[in-house]
């Protein structure tokens, strides 16, 4: 009786391809997010950004702010930033957010950030208000790792294959959580002062003969729409 079985080449690829294929369906099973949250994302990073804590922020906050800050920086700094587009260049794609946070490893940087904070916050009975606050605030951080320290479980759940746009959300999302922890805040409405009529364009990138156009503008009372076809105006909206 035969000990091995033949298969050929042709057949071989083919297995492999099925392979590649569901793994990919897999992948796109687990990771869903909307292309037009993407589209959106980088305004919002800015609005997260735009909020800050009155008054004197606490010691261990500001300490672990600064740190959110540097990562960022240097996250954009790798991930190469569009002045004009004011947006990374590269928004969508997450191999600049693997390899950054991964395999260069800053992630550490975050990842010990919080646990200093954890064992702050631990110190304190389980009742005191801070305390609570910070479970709170946290929640989604300390049941996938941060609790018992376990940073690969973290970096996993929080930075493995996420687009660059949605890393710098995350990070922005982390100033705020801090800020909200330390107390009363404030939001600067001018930092967000539009720098054009459209604020944001959901679909404009997808839009074929007979679609919807959707659009937020920045002062409706202002907002003019004029459509040529053909090099002559048209009113056919």
């Amino acid at each position: 009786m035969a000990k091995y079985v033949k298969i050929s080449k042709t057949k071989n690829l083919r297995f492999r391809l099925i392979s590649v294929l569901y793994l990919l369906f897999i992948s796109l099973s687990i990771i869903q997010i909307p292309i037009g949250w993407l589209h959106i994302n980088p305004y919002y990073s800015d609005y997260l950004g735009s909020v800050s804590s009155k008054g004197e922020i606490a010691p261990e906050l500001s300490i672990a702010r600064d740190a959110i800050v540097a990562v960022d920086s240097a996250f954009i700094e790798f991930a190469g930033f569009d002045k004009e587009k004011n947006a990374i260049r590269e928004p969508v794609s997450y191999s600049s957010t693997d390899q950054f946070f991964i395999k260069l490893n800053n992630s550490e940087k975050v990842f010990k950030t919080l646990v200093d904070l954890r064992d702050y916050y631990y110190q304190m009975d389980k009742s005191e208000t801070k305390r609570v606050e910070f479970e709170r605030l946290f929640e989604g951080d300390l049941e996938n790792g941060l609790a018992d320290g376990n940073k690969n479980i973290w970096v996993e759940w929080k930075f493995k294959h996420v687009p660059a746009t949605v890393a710098r959300a995350f990070l922005a999302e982390y100033k705020l959580r801090l800020n909200l922890l330390n107390g009363a805040i404030e939001f600067d409405a001018q930092k967000n002062e539009s720098r054009s009529m459209i604020k944001l364009a959901f679909n404009v990138d997808l839009l074929q003969l007979g679609d919807t156009a959707r659009f937020v503008v920045a002062d409706k009372n202002r907002a003019e729409m004029s459509i040529t076809y053909g090099g002559k105006l048209s009113n056919e909206y």
